[in-house]
């Protein structure tokens, strides 16, 4: 039998993927009562999800309104992308120092994943294993408080990779090969080539959403 705080986490992690792959969109409104009923469960282990939810900024609740699917500004997205570019050197460096096979071993995995993703045109797919990646240095840095600030950013920076890598990455492939970059500096141990590579890669898409504006092609804020 599940108990309830699975059964919340179950209808929290389905949520944030619908979210997230933008089959709900910004804006829209959605209801306990009507997940409960689209899910076959009461209303309880919903509302539950949806506390979790806004706490991950992804629902925003609204007195005598409702709850809605919150909307990610670009400034956001910024800030997230810079917090990262800035933190996850550092996640590396910690994380290297008891890296093994085994966590070679996942990031080969994923990286493999995005080479197959990108092969299929398959954005959904590729972003997961590319966080999936990169989750790995401040899984293993030793660290709560890494593993909280990418929890956090991760979240904001999937939703903006979504909404606009389709526009500013013409080449999954090459994106993919990038992280075989980092694993090798990773596992040789080059702190210094990953503080360089990680904020580089990091700052790829960013640099194309730059020339785009550049350019008037940007449908950022249309």
């Amino acid at each position: 039998m599940i108990n309830r705080m699975s059964l919340t986490d179950e209808i929290q992690a389905r949520l944030r993927q619908r979210i997230l792959a933008g089959e709900l969109e910004s804006g829209q409104r959605i209801t306990e009562q009507g997940v409960a009923q689209e899910m076959g469960t009461s209303p309880g282990p919903v509302r539950e999800a949806f506390v979790a939810l806004q706490k991950e900024g992804l629902l925003i609740s609204l007195p005598r309104r409702g709850t809605f699917v919150s909307s990610i500004s670009e400034l956001e997205s910024r800030v997230a992308y810079e917090v990262r570019a800035r933190i996850e050197p550092y996640a590396a460096e910690l994380a290297m120092v008891n890296a093994d096979q085994a966590i070679y071993d996942l990031m080969t995995a994923a990286i493999n994943g995005m080479r197959a993703a990108a092969k299929e045109s398959n954005l959904r797919d590729f972003i997961q294993y590319d966080l999936a990646f990169h989750a790995t240095f401040y899984d293993h840095s030793g660290t709560e408080l890494l593993k909280s600030i990418w929890a956090s950013t991760s979240v904001k920076i999937q939703r903006f990779i979504a909404m606009a890598a389709s526009y500013y990455v013409p080449d999954l492939t090459e994106t993919a090969e990038q992280h075989l970059v980092l694993l090798t500096l990773f596992r040789a141990k080059d702190v210094e080539g990953l503080r360089v590579a990680i904020p580089n890669h990091v700052g790829d898409l960013w640099r194309r959403i730059k020339a785009a504006e550049s350019s008037d092609e940007s449908p950022i804020g249309r």
